[in-house]
């Protein structure tokens, strides 16, 4: 062969080469984006049947309320001087302030799933301007990203407010994660009064707790939209500590901690 068929033959399979390479990344890229393209309906999907759920089971709530309400407006038109009336007034109040707090949370609720997950640096979306001067506050979780709802950024507002309102005396908070095989595990953890073992069952549950009893609540509801699970594991009188699961293709570490 001659140095000009060499090169000749040289040339075709380079560019060939190329030809290959370019694929192998156009293929690449688009299983990466049909992949990314799943997750975001199956988020969506999953965001939709929460919020279907929570609608059915609020219209269910605030018609019982009304139904209540209305009892008590009945024995005070029918009895207007009874001594009561001012005791069913109260329970009016009661329940018009309970179903105001329904109708906010409804608000918040239906962003949740509006828009699509993205990948969210854990150390930028910390909630470092709302923390009391008289709490130390550490982070450990540098270069790790989760992939999750927008509303990600309130879960740790809500765990926040939740180790101020009700931590007593919290005069430490640290979030650090690990990597495990099945996933990631993120951790906040504070030194306050801690969960009881009776209520770490109940705290996520719909309703429950010292305040409107809907922060919790919407913090497991915004984490599940990407597979995502929150539990408490602290022990009572020690501090809370509040244990989030990514599962494994939901987080990606960037750079070193």
């Amino acid at each position: 062969m001659s140095r000009e068929q060499f090169g000749k033959v040289a040339s075709i399979l380079y560019l060939f080469a190329n030809e290959l390479s370019a694929r192998a990344y156009q293929n690449v890229q688009q299983a990466r984006f049909i992949s990314e393209r799943q997750r975001a309906e199956t988020a969506l999907k999953r965001a939709n049947e929460q919020i279907n759920l929570l609608t059915s089971i609020t219209r269910h709530d605030i018609n019982n309320k009304l139904t209540a309400m209305i009892a008590y407006l009945v024995l005070i038109k029918d009895n207007p001087n009874d001594s009561e009336c001012k005791t069913y007034i109260g329970k009016i109040e009661q329940i018009a302030s309970t179903m105001r707090n329904q109708i906010e949370f409804t608000k918040v609720y239906q962003d949740l799933g509006s828009h699509e997950p993205l990948w969210q640096k854990i150390q930028e979306i910390l909630p470092y301007q709302e923390i009391p001067p008289e709490i130390a506050f550490k982070s450990n979780v540098s270069g790790l990203e989760v992939y999750a709802d927008p509303m990600l950024e309130k879960v740790f507002q809500t765990l926040l407010d939740n180790s101020i309102r009700h931590g007593e005396k919290v005069t430490m908070i640290e979030v650090s994660y690990v990597r495990e095989s099945s996933g990631c595990t993120i951790f906040w953890q504070d030194n306050g009064a801690g969960i009881s073992d009776q209520e770490k069952t109940f705290i996520f549950d719909r309703g429950y707790g010292k305040n409107t009893g809907l922060g919790l609540f919407l913090a497991k509801e915004i984490l599940g939209i990407t597979g995502v699970e929150i539990q408490e594991t602290g022990i009572h009188g020690k501090g809370a500590r509040f244990e989030i699961h990514i599962p494994s293709d939901m987080f990606r570490i960037r750079g070193s901690q």
